[in-house]
């Protein structure tokens, strides 16, 4: 696959505590020479009042021969979900 992001997140809500973004010890790469990172700039997810991470989504915007869209790009949101908080942009990619 010349192009490709994971993007998938929020299913099980995750408390801080949980360490998500520690280390794994021994994991099983399935293959893989190493593990995922994040990519450069993004930020990890902001922690609510009460301890739990913000929930997130993307937006896909996909490039075709026949749009006037000249690359595709993909932006990361964050939302308080538990406040109905606003949906804060995180970064964005240009994917050529």
């Amino acid at each position: 696959m010349k192009k490709g992001r994971c993007v998938g997140a929020s299913a099980i809500p995750c408390l801080k505590a949980q360490n998500p973004y520690g280390l794994i010890q021994d994991p099983d790469l399935q293959g893989q020479s190493a593990l995922p990172t994040l990519a450069p700039g993004m930020m990890e997810l902001s922690v609510n009042s009460d301890g739990w991470y913000f929930h997130n989504y993307a937006i896909l915007t996909l490039r075709s021969p026949e749009s006037q869209i000249k690359d595709s790009k993909i932006e990361y949101y964050q939302l308080d979900s538990s406040k109905n908080g606003p949906s804060i942009l995180m970064g964005y990619e240009v994917i050529p």
